[in-house]
């Protein structure tokens, strides 16, 4: 009588995980664009979200030179608070609106949904000490910054640039370093880079 064989050999087994290795290779990156292919939209409405209100803060605030050092200091929590208590020496205070002068701030002009430690004195907001509110990215892995440049498009340092006139503001995300240098667009569509032109100084 012949024996039933049960399992499988060895080899089999590996032929088996090696196809399926395989086939995980094909599919992962196309479910991987295709999410990307989905953010995007959400971004975009996102910067455009952001530079409506950033819009609404500008013609409330009648921004001067300061000011916008001070916005390329603090990022996007300009819109959703007037006032940081940990701002070290350097505090951070926005005048409230003053109706007989029609100027100040009157926000918040976005709502915050997270808290982040930034560094003041580096470009575009990085991982630092001050506590700030901020405004997630899509993946809710980090927050959407806001960098400052002069009239030759070279990125001005908030906290060591102080003799250049800030020129132009820009929304951005992802924050990469490498990549602000001149604004440049990304040419790795698997890490696209985003940049709205939300203010510009006469």
């Amino acid at each position: 009588m012949n024996k039933i064989k049960l399992g499988f050999t060895l080899m089999e087994l590996l032929i088996v995980i090696g196809l399926l290795g395989f086939i995980a290779t094909l599919i992962i990156p196309q479910f991987a664009g295709t999410r990307n292919d989905a953010i995007e939209p959400v971004i975009q409405s996102e910067l455009a979200e952001i530079q409506r209100a950033f819009l609404r803060f500008k013609n409330d605030y009648n921004l001067r030179q300061e000011d916008y050092f001070q916005i390329a200091k603090y990022g996007v929590s300009v819109l959703l608070t007037n006032r940081l208590a940990d701002a070290d020496k350097d505090d951070f205070y926005l005048t409230e609106w003053d109706a007989d002068r029609q100027r100040g701030w009157r926000g918040p002009y976005l709502h915050s949904e997270h808290e982040r430690n930034i560094d003041i004195t580096k470009i575009g907001q990085p991982e630092g000490r001050i506590t700030v509110p901020v405004i997630l990215t899509p993946d809710q892995n980090t927050y959407y910054r806001i960098i400052a440049t002069d009239k030759n498009n070279n990125v001005i340092i908030p906290s060591q640039d102080k003799k250049n006139q800030i020129h132009q503001l820009w929304l951005v995300y992802p924050y990469d370093v490498t990549q602000i240098k001149g604004i440049p667009e990304s040419n790795e569509p698997e890490r696209k880079y985003y940049r709205k032109l939300i203010a510009e100084t006469e």
